[in-house]
């Protein structure tokens, strides 16, 4: 019996579609022969208790910190992803799991994937699937706003992030892995797997209609995306006549300049007779009014795998669509409904005034049961069980090669740049005597720090096994800079003379570099300790998520200086910026971003990083951020210029 775990923010077996209902109906699929847990945010208790209570799936109400107490992480979907790795982390340890499945929607899964990605032990013959729903970044796209902030760009890199380096893209059919591969490049989808959706849906052989007129049905959100607002603008006013258009759906702001897009169509359809909005209407009465029309119309501009036209075909409806994403595949044209030549407002008015002229077929594909039919192959059960046993065998493992054992480990090369901070030190040499890896060697960088406490300094790294090389004042990079040109190793871990490693944070690190070749670095997140060592409140840590993203350019969000770090970059010309009197390690980032020179960062607390009042962070970095940036910004630019003829 296999393990599988799926993850989602949403559980919503009200609405009847969306993500919620899709992973409801997978989970209780799959129950009757796999160990199924679904993880949903506690905020969901009493929906997953409706939708598996008295099933044999296993429902986790999970824990995290929401919006406004997330301060630690870049936004409440980091959060949230961080601690679904958590629990699945001390999970996985108890009892193995199969295979993961993630919505794409949010980057649930990104942390979970990174943590795959840095050899997480528990992961290793665990297949994480990332599943099309359409992300937030293409939502933003085809609602006409992409929001450029910060915090929303973020959860579009943890989206790109899982999509890109999850073990398979899976999908449903249709255009709709070609489109992502499109949009975000083939290079940075995950190979595609194609795997249906089960429903909760019966079917049901509902004959025709015998009325006069084509009564065509619209369920769903008015959105921009949805495609509402340019068939209801096309038909109002059409001299065909013969259709009666009903619209059924909640309202959204998607309208230009966040504009109300009830209002809209309500401008659009000027008081048309043939055009109806009801609103919203409780799901358990959409079977039977989707039942009083002949067919449902999807005019989407692009859609996934719509749970609308699933629903419209098991009640044995004729489906009318743009030929967009899934529904290029779901509607088979002159069979199970009609599709557009496109997504335009004008052949949407053409789909519909060609639907009107077929009123007689499209009520013999109901007579036929053709609809249904479709519905019977689109979300055939067996179909689906047969997707999920191919996902739950282990993915190709990444070898961790151990280079014939402990004697033939890679030298690593600790850096420890030092300025007045006799009263830390050995602390920071003891953690380093403490890795787990072998064979290090520990410099300790005398950047021109000639007090009355560093008198003993050569004795004190002398007994840590640590060796002193001198050199004027600079500042850290500059430190650390010249620790690189003396260092032996092949790999080189900057370690402030404050901060402390965890015992395996060296081991993990070298382990995933050997593992993955192409990788320029590896962090690790960390936690904050105050002067005396001690956690400061609530777990508090830095949760980097790497160089990958273009993010880094507006953010810290690539790492912390304590990395280990390839030999190489600095063998490249890669430096940390002797000017810049903070944030060195953020420039070094940007410029092996811009350069193509990407690193992982472990998902584990592996380092304490100790936050001091006097901290140069604290006195020069966080009050001088905006300054500090723009000095980055302006030595990014330099270093690109040749300025001499």
């Amino acid at each position: 019996m296999a393990r599988i775990v799926f993850v989602s923010r949403s559980i919503d077996v009200a609405s009847g579609g969306g993500i919620g209902a899709y992973v409801t109906a997978q989970a209780r699929l799959l129950a009757s022969r796999n160990d199924v847990t679904v993880i949903a945010p506690s905020g969901s208790r009493a929906l997953l208790n409706d939708a598996f209570g008295g099933t044999d799936v296993e429902a986790v109400p999970l824990e995290y910190e929401v919006h406004g107490n997330c301060d630690d992480y870049f936004s409440e979907p980091h959060s949230w992803s961080a601690a679904v790795w958590s629990y699945i982390a001390s999970s996985a340890a108890r009892h193995p799991i199969d295979y993961i499945e993630f919505p794409d929607y949010l980057g649930e899964g990104a942390v979970t994937v990174q943590a795959k990605r840095t050899n997480a032990k528990v992961l290793r013959a665990t297949r994480i699937g990332v599943r099309a729903y359409t992300t937030a970044e293409l939502c933003a796209v085809l609602d006409g706003s992409l929001d450029d902030s910060f915090e929303s760009t973020s959860v579009h890199d943890l989206e790109r992030y899982a999509l890109a380096r999850a073990d398979n893209f899976v999908h449903a059919g249709g255009d709709i892995a070609s489109t992502y591969a499109r949009y975000y490049g083939a290079s940075r989808v995950a190979p595609p797997l194609l795997v249906r959706h089960p429903t909760g849906f019966p079917g049901s052989p509902t004959p025709a209609l015998s009325t006069e007129g084509l009564k065509i049905l619209y369920i769903g959100r008015l959105e921009r995306r949805k495609g509402v607002y340019s068939l209801v603008d096309g038909l109002a006013g059409s001299p065909i006549d013969d259709w009666h258009l009903t619209l059924v759906g909640g309202d959204t702001n998607t309208g230009p300049v966040d504009v109300s897009m009830r209002s809209m169509v309500e401008r659009a359809a000027a008081s048309d007779p043939r055009i109806e909005i009801r609103g919203r209407v409780p799901h358990d009465e959409i079977g039977e009014l989707i039942e009083q029309h002949d067919a449902v119309i999807v005019p989407s501009i692009w859609e996934c795998w719509p749970n609308t036209a699933l629903e419209a075909f098991a009640h044995n409806r004729p489906v009318l669509a743009s030929p967009v994403g899934g529904l290029s595949e779901m509607v088979v044209d002159g069979q199970s409904g009609m599709l557009a030549h496109s997504n335009t407002r004008d052949d949407l008015v053409d789909l519909v005034e060609r639907a009107v002229e077929n009123t007689a077929r499209l009520r013999e594909m109901a007579d036929d049961q053709l609809p249904l039919e479709r519905f019977r192959e689109l979300a055939d059960p067996i179909e689906v069980e047969r997707g999920y046993s191919e996902l739950v065998q282990p993915p190709e493992r990444r070898s961790v090669a151990r280079r014939g054992g402990r004697a033939n480990r890679p030298l690593v090369s600790v850096i420890v740049p030092y300025f007045k901070l006799r009263q830390f030190l050995p602390d920071t040499l003891a953690s380093i005597n403490a890795q787990t890896h072998r064979p290090l060697e520990a410099l300790v960088i005398n950047d021109g720090s000639f007090s009355d406490e560093d008198f003993d300094l050569h004795a004190l790294c002398t007994e840590f096994g640590a060796s002193v090389l001198t050199k004027a004042n600079g500042g850290l990079g500059s430190a650390r800079n010249f620790g690189a040109s003396q260092a032996r190793g092949e790999f080189i871990v900057p370690l402030d003379a404050d901060n402390m490693l965890e015992p395996t944070f060296v081991e993990r690190a070298v382990d995933t570099l050997i593992a993955d070749p192409e990788l320029a670095f590896v962090s690790s997140w960390s936690t904050y300790v105050d002067d005396d060592g001690i956690p400061l409140g609530g777990g508090r840590g830095y949760h980097a998520m790497g160089n990958y993203s273009p993010g880094v350019e507006r953010g810290n969000i690539a790492g912390d200086a304590v990395a280990a770090i390839r030999r190489d970059v600095f063998e490249h010309g890669f430096r940390y910026s002797e000017e810049l009197v903070s944030f060195e390690d953020w420039f070094l980032y940007r410029q092996l971003h811009k350069s193509g020179w990407f690193g992982e960062v472990i998902p584990e607390r592996l380092f304490r990083y100790r936050v001091r009042e006097g901290s140069m962070l604290k006195a020069d970095g966080v009050p001088n951020l905006d300054r500090i940036e723009s000095e980055m910004n302006a030595l990014v630019l330099d270093e690109e210029m040749q300025w001499t003829s």
